[in-house]
């Protein structure tokens, strides 16, 4: 439970949750707001974004993710969540963000502004990670509390698997 962490550890998860949920001085916006435009560009209307529904697998997910963050020492529950923008970062995982903005905007008929989100949320998500990182380095000193960050970011990229195996097959049936 991440509520029983360190005060430094708090004033690090807060500076994150800062940025994600209010302002991410990077783009001039939360993340949510990013998020909710490029859907807006794709066609729906911002009441439809706000009142969607995960798709089951995908919900199965955040409920795993909530579990975690619940239910596991604070250690572990910051490395399940930390791992998801860990994933994403481009010197961890070799990733053209150019090749995918053409692609997105190709695909989907939008204009590359429409996709801010993309770079803003991959440079956020590279720094966050980075933010973490010092976190265990400081606090993960024992075989036990290495293993907790382990298990941690193990089932976090198995929902993380979940989440994405839902929404890629959810797309191959439109198609």
């Amino acid at each position: 439970m991440q509520c029983s962490s360190p005060l430094d550890v708090k004033r690090v998860i807060w500076k994150h949750e800062s940025e994600e949920l209010i302002n991410d001085p990077r783009c001039g916006s939360d993340h949510y707001s990013l998020h909710a435009r490029r859907c807006v560009a794709l066609g729906l209307t911002a009441e439809e974004v706000e009142n969607a529904q995960p798709l089951p697998g995908c919900r199965a997910a955040f409920y795993g993710w909530l579990h975690i963050a619940r239910s596991k020492p604070w250690l572990e529950a910051l490395s399940a969540s930390s791992i998801l923008e860990r994933s994403v970062d481009r010197s961890v995982v070799r990733r053209d963000v150019r090749t995918e903005i053409t692609q997105w905007v190709r695909d989907l008929g939008l204009e590359e502004k429409d996709l801010e989100v993309l770079t803003a949320n991959d440079n956020a998500d590279e720094d966050h990670a980075d933010m973490m990182e010092g976190i265990f380095l400081k606090y993960a000193t024992t075989p036990e509390t290495k293993a907790m960050i382990f298990r941690g970011a193990r089932e976090s990229l198995d929902m993380f698997k979940t989440f994405y195996n839902t929404l890629n097959q959810t797309i191959a049936k439109l198609q």
